[in-house]
This record gives structure tokens, sequence and C-alpha cells, in this order.
């Protein structure tokens, strides 16, 4: 080999160590440029989540912050609201009071009045009074006594009224032997009128409605489930305080568990009220 050759073979060597270093230096910093685009991707993701977290942070709470706002303009309208009333109960009191003195001056005047009068003048006016005692008394009397009878006078006709439904129940009775005595072939005297009579049941009344001159509808406990039907008619009373007649009610809506009724008769001196109890039989 001649020494160009030599040479040029030493040359080639020396180009090939010098593009393996080159090869390896490339390597070497790709490798560590995807290193740290990874690293600077995972921290860009870290990055990103803090960044939702401290988002869903913000928002939860402005919520708490407009909901507490609402809150404290919620109070505010409440206590200015108050303080309207207050104002206006403050008005109105200051009117009852005014009232109130124009009222006491004019006893004060009309007690120096009286007190200026004549012996003889006090001495009529305390007899009239007597007089007018005596008689207050009387018409006292005369109302417990109107009150006694009105009372009697309803008794009376409460006790028509069972008579009446008592003699019902036996039509129905009747009515019931003759259809048996149909049923066996015998020819009963008379033709039957009676109607099916409720079943012995009780209950309460849970609620009243006054509709002035329409009358008055209660709802009871009772209803389809305790055999009772529209058209069917109730006695309340009110078993607190030693006991007391009211009314009588006829159903107008049957349910299975309640029933609304109207109030088509009632004690004078009394009112039906929820609570009272319900009966078909006294």
């Amino acid at each position: 080999m001649t020494l160009f050759g030599k040479i040029l073979i030493g040359l080639i060597l020396a180009l090939s160590l010098v593009f393996a270093s080159l090869s390896a230096a490339v390597y070497s910093a790709q490798f560590n440029y995807r290193e740290a685009l990874k690293a600077e991707k995972e921290r860009y993701a870290a990055l990103d989540t803090e960044k939702n977290d401290l988002e869903e942070q913000l928002r939860v709470e402005i919520g708490d912050l407009q909901a507490e706002l609402a809150q404290v303009i919620d109070e505010r309208d409440r206590q200015t609201q108050t303080a309207t009333q207050l104002a206006e109960q403050n008005e109105l009191l200051r009117g009852e009071l005014a009232t109130t003195n124009t009222a006491l001056n004019v006893q004060t005047a009309d007690t120096e009045i009286a007190q200026a009068e004549a012996e003889d003048r006090r001495v009529e006016v305390l007899a009239g009074r007597r007089r007018t005692a005596d008689l207050s008394e009387k018409f006292v009397e005369a109302e417990a006594e109107i009150a006694a009878l009105t009372d009697e006078r309803f008794s009376q006709s409460v006790t028509i009224a069972q008579m009446t439904q008592t003699n019902n129940r036996l039509l129905d009775e009747l009515g019931a032997l003759r259809a048996q005595l149909r049923e066996l072939g015998v020819a009963p005297n008379a033709s039957y009128t009676g109607s099916e009579v409720p079943p012995d049941v009780s209950g309460k009344i849970t609620a009243v409605e006054d509709r002035g001159s329409a009358g008055t509808k209660v709802s009871i406990s009772l209803g389809s489930d305790d055999g009772l039907r529209q058209g069917d008619e109730l006695e309340v009373v009110r078993m607190t305080g030693g006991g007391k007649y009211v009314g009588k009610i006829r159903l107008t809506e049957v349910y299975y568990d309640y029933a609304i009724a109207n109030l088509i008769s009632k004690n004078p001196t009394a009112t039906v009220k929820e609570g009272d109890d319900v009966k078909t039989r006294l």
C-alpha cells in the first residue's frame, strides 16, 4: 500500500470517528430534548389540573358568596318590612293614644259635672241605677229561662227526630220481614215503604266550612268502608263538657275513608266544631 493510500485510510477513519461522535451527540441531544419535552408536558398537565381545581374552587366560592348575598338581601328586606310595620303600628298607637286622651278628657269633664250636681240629683241617679240593676237581673233571668225553653224545645224536636228514625228502622225491619214472608209464600197485609238503614257506626268531624247563607259543610272520618252511603243522616254530639247535642248532618259525597255532609239541623245554643262526634245512633 502506498503512502497516499495509508493517508486516505487514516483520513477515512478520522472522519468515521468524527461522524460517530456527531451521531452520538445528536442522539444525546434528541434524547435530552424528548425527556425535557415530556417533563414540560407533565408540568403543563399538572398546571392545567391545578388551574381547573382553582377555577372549580373559585366557582364554589362565588356561588357561596352569591347565596350569602341573597340571604343578606332577604334579611335586609325583612328588616325593612318589619320597620315599616312598626312605623305603621306606631302611628296607630299614636292615634289610639290621642283618642284615649280625648275620651279621658270627656270623662273627666263628665265627672266634674256629675260632682257639681245637687245632692237630690245624685240620689235620683243612684235610684235609677238600682232600678237598672234590678231590670238587668230580671233580663238575665228571662234570658236564662228563654234559653232553657229553647233547649227543651230543641230536645223535644231531637226526640221526635229520633222517634222518626226509630220508626223508619222499624219500617225497614217490617219490610224485611214481609220480604221473608213473600219468599215463604205468605202474602203480607200491607206494602213496604221503608229504606235501608245505615250501620251503627261513630266517628269524628274532621273539618268545618261555614258558607254563610249557603249553609255549613263538614267532613267526617267515616266513609263507604264503614257502610255509609250518600243520603245517610248522622247525629252530631259533643262528648266533652258534660255532653251536648249539636245537630244532624246528611251525607252528600261518600268516599272510601271519609265523607262530605251538609248540616241540616242544629241546636240553637251550639255550633258544630272540628272534633265533635258523629253517630248513626244516639
